[in-house]
């Protein structure tokens, strides 16, 4: 019996893995939180969406903003959201990610955060996140996302 539920859970772990397949659009409105920038759907069937990037703040030579990605499963259900967000300073003819940092939330599901890490790379804010999914104890699904916030030399997020 112990050996048929190590198998059964070694079989879910595969199914777990996912590969995926990008695909962008311009401009897609939804019409819940905002402009969409690109999905990235799964084979099975979920989707990693990437929304336009919302200023939170502007200053002289400084400005703040964030991103939005929000994880959606077949059904159109959003599971998990995280939100990256970025300080940065800029001059005309350059921009610095000053500081970043990324925070996750779990709508739906039972899903876990085991992995964060924001930092400020050039002029962009970027995060590494692993999002997992377990069901009994046991991981069924595993998924990983890196995430960037990006400011050109007017200040401009994308």
């Amino acid at each position: 019996m112990i050996k048929k539920a190590i198998i059964f859970a070694g079989i879910l772990c595969l199914v777990g893995s996912l590969t995926a397949h990008a695909r962008t659009f311009d401009s897609m409105q939804d019409a819940n939180t905002g402009i969409i920038q690109k999905i990235l759907y799964l084979e099975n069937g979920d989707c990693l969406i990437e929304y336009m990037p919302e200023i939170l703040s502007v200053q002289r030579s400084s400005t703040t903003g964030q991103k939005i990605y929000r994880y959606r499963n077949s059904d159109g259900v959003v599971e998990w959201t995280a939100v990256l967000s970025g300080s940065f300073t800029f001059n005309g003819s350059s921009a610095t990610c000053t500081a970043a940092s990324c925070i996750t939330s779990v709508q739906q599901g039972n899903w876990h955060e085991t992995y964060n890490y924001a930092y400020p790379s050039g002029n962009t804010a970027q995060a590494d996140i692993t999002m997992v999914r377990k069901v009994l104890f046991v991981t069924v699904q595993t998924e990983t996302a890196h995430l960037v916030l990006s400011c050109d030399a007017n200040g401009n997020l994308s």
